[in-house]
């Protein structure tokens, strides 16, 4: 079992996404319902470390993206770090 995790973990991959929320809530209600759910584990979570909330907004505004990549191996994950630390 802990072999067949490992392998699954080395082809894992990681898929960053913003305005998540807006972009289902029109598609999928049912979607966008689960995401909401998810949400309130994740700002719980968060009160109970004393950190601030996170509103994830329901609409979109105007703003551009300004990547276009879809995912990236795990093993970029610290590049990934780095970059949007110097976003």
């Amino acid at each position: 079992m802990f072999r067949a995790l490992v392998e699954y973990a080395q082809r894992m991959g990681l898929s960053v996404r913003t305005s998540f929320l807006a972009k289902v809530y029109d598609r999928d209600s049912g979607g966008a319902h689960w995401f909401r759910e998810q949400l309130v584990i994740v700002n719980d979570l968060l009160a109970a470390r004393g950190l601030p909330r996170h509103d994830e907004p329901e609409r979109l505004g105007t703003a551009v993206a300004r990547c276009n990549a879809g995912s990236f191996p795990y093993s970029s994950l610290h590049d990934l770090r780095r970059a949007f630390a110097l976003a």
